[in-house]
């Protein structure tokens, strides 16, 4: 624990340096330290690969490249036996990287914890969760509080949010630009779907913004857009489902209190399915996710809205799939499933979909729009922002070693 808890020390003190230079919007040559290119030059490519050091366990969202071509990825990193949020900030034109551990509550306690970061959004504000010590210090009184990093000069700074009343733990999974954040509260093993105000300050369950006796139940809520429709699955009458709800948010004239209703609609799966698991939900109102058929296989799904017939789309493989996020190119990504050829297995393959001229979608594996050399393996993929830029989780084979790592795909122009 005493190694680990340096090294946090460490990398915050080094990364801290070299964000005061990329935060601070100076040229990119002013920067070059952290420029790591890594995808190699031998062959052309449709992607270059940039390599993300301090998000070694996941690269999950990214912002639109903003007015000075920086663009932020959320993810996690590896601290000893624990995973902490992490972030980096890439320049797009000069590929150059600044990353570096997130703060946690338990910074500088004798002993550390989890936090987790998910979502990021156009303003860089980032959701997740962070434990926090309930008690003793010691493994047993760990607890996970949702939570936001804030950006906060060259850095960030955390902020633990509101629970839901009469629950202990949760996780804030999505955040809009508008600043609602949506996520889950619960005890023990129940759980609910909550809702965040921007201000940090309120939080509530979602099932409050059902219309009466709506036979919903047992919800759960994965993603937000800046219409405030909120893209989710549950039980309906008993069965589950995928669901797109308008919230409407007013305010009480009298208490100047925050006031929930929402509209419902069902996703009905495609023919075969037992039911669609919305992932992501693009302003515009296209869904993407999965559709989980009876027997326990799954494909991802393209439904321009939640009334719309739903498209299954191709797998890269001989296997499903399941598809995360759009961009509004119709560009969509995610993994398809390779069964191993003794069946003890499945291999998974970072697939990035895309509109045919005549209607549907083609599917690429990633790993073969980026450089040969050296070898890459793109297993998975759940962020894409609206420049093509894609999160990925990979695996480069160069002298004879294999390393996991995550990455950025950046588009060759």
């Amino acid at each position: 624990m005493f190694k680990a808890k340096c090294g946090r020390k460490f990398f915050r003190l080094f990364s801290f340096t070299l964000t005061t230079i990329v935060m601070s919007g100076n040229l990119p040559g002013a920067f070059a330290q952290g420029n790591n290119g890594g995808g190699g030059t031998t062959t052309p490519a449709r992607f270059s690969v940039v390599q993300l050091p301090a998000l070694s366990l996941g690269a999950y969202d990214v912002t639109n490249t903003d007015v000075n071509g920086f663009v932020i990825v959320a993810g996690e990193a590896a601290e000893g036996a624990y995973v902490s949020a992490a972030v980096a900030k890439i320049h797009v034109a000069s590929k150059a990287v600044v990353s570096f551990l997130l703060p946690e509550p338990t910074d500088g306690m004798s002993l550390d914890a989890d936090s987790n970061a998910y979502n990021v959004n156009q303003a860089g504000t980032i959701v997740g969760s962070a434990s926090v010590f309930e008690g003793a210090i010691d493994n047993d009184h760990r607890v996970g509080k949702p939570c936001r990093w804030l950006p906060d000069g060259n850095g960030y700074r955390h902020q633990q949010l509101p629970l839901l009343a009469g629950e202990s733990y949760g996780v804030v999974s999505n955040i809009n630009d508008l600043g609602w954040m949506i996520g889950r509260c619960g005890t023990g093993a129940n759980s609910s779907a909550a809702l965040w105000s921007p201000n940090g300050t309120e939080v509530f369950a979602v099932e409050l913004a059902l219309p009466a006796d709506s036979g919903w139940s047992r919800m759960s809520v994965e993603s937000i857009n800046n219409l405030n429709q909120i893209a989710g699955s549950g039980w309906l009458d008993g069965a589950p489902a995928g669901f797109v709800m308008d919230l409407v948010v007013d305010i009480d004239p009298d208490t100047s209190a925050l006031l929930l209703s929402s509209t419902f609609e069902k996703l009905n799966p495609p023919l075969g399915a037992e039911r669609n698991f919305p992932i992501s939900i693009s302003d515009s109102g296209e869904i993407v996710g999965d559709a989980i058929f009876v027997d326990g296989s799954t494909r991802g799904i393209f439904q321009t809205s939640a009334m719309d017939a739903v498209q299954l789309l191709p797998s890269a493989t001989t296997g499903g799939g399941d598809a995360f996020r759009r961009n509004a190119s119709n560009q969509i990504v995610g993994t398809s499933f390779l069964p191993t050829a003794d069946n003890t297995g499945t291999r998974y393959v970072g697939t990035l979909w895309e509109p045919k001229a005549g209607g549907g979608f083609t599917a690429t594996a990633l790993e073969k729009l980026v450089p040969t050399k050296p070898v890459w393996r793109i297993t998975g993929s759940v962020g894409i922002n609206e420049q093509g830029c894609i999160t990925a989780r990979a695996r480069k084979y160069d002298k004879g070693k294999y390393t996991w790592m995550s990455a950025l795909l950046i588009p060759n122009q």
